[in-house]
């Protein structure tokens, strides 16, 4: 099942039934999540925003944040705009940020893919989404629209 974690509200995608309503760390780590991944969205435009991810056996959540001035000391300030739980299946996991998501053939550092890992190693999108920046949101794609190639896939072509 695929959940919408949101911020201040409780929407759910069709397909979900659970809503989270804060990326609370100490909240995250109480349900047995751990820091997984992180990317930075940024563009010359401001604000930048950021994929930040947390798993555990079997689930993942993913954040989406907006810049939102200073944080501590000179750093920069986030607030997480929507939010994402996704449970996962053996072989499934999900991607960002890496470079290896492409949206209609495009390189799309927008793009999170739940991918099912073949026992050839290739990997199938199952779902995706995108991290819409002017909206602020997940919006769901369709995975007709996105590949997901491997990181070493990518080193033996260049």
């Amino acid at each position: 099942m695929h959940a919408r974690l949101a911020v201040g509200l409780s929407l759910l995608l069709a397909c979900g039934t659970k809503a989270v309503v804060v990326e609370d760390v100490a909240r995250l780590e109480q349900e047995g999540f751990k820091p997984q991944a992180a990317s930075l969205i940024e563009f010359p435009s401001k604000p930048s925003f950021m994929l930040k991810s947390y798993a555990k056996r079997g689930a993942v959540r993913v954040f989406f944040r907006a810049e939102g001035g200073k944080g501590l000391g000179n750093t920069r300030g986030w607030r997480t705009v929507d939010g994402l739980e996704i449970s996962l299946e053996p072989n499934e996991f999900l991607t960002f940020g890496d470079g290896t998501a492409l949206f209609e053939g495009y390189a799309d550092p927008e793009i999170v893919c739940l991918v099912r890992k073949n026992d050839d190693g290739s990997w199938i999108v199952q779902k995706a989404w995108r991290a819409h920046r002017s909206l602020q949101r997940f919006e769901g794609v369709p995975v007709s629209s996105v590949q997901c190639q491997r990181i070493e896939s990518l080193k033996a072509q260049g």
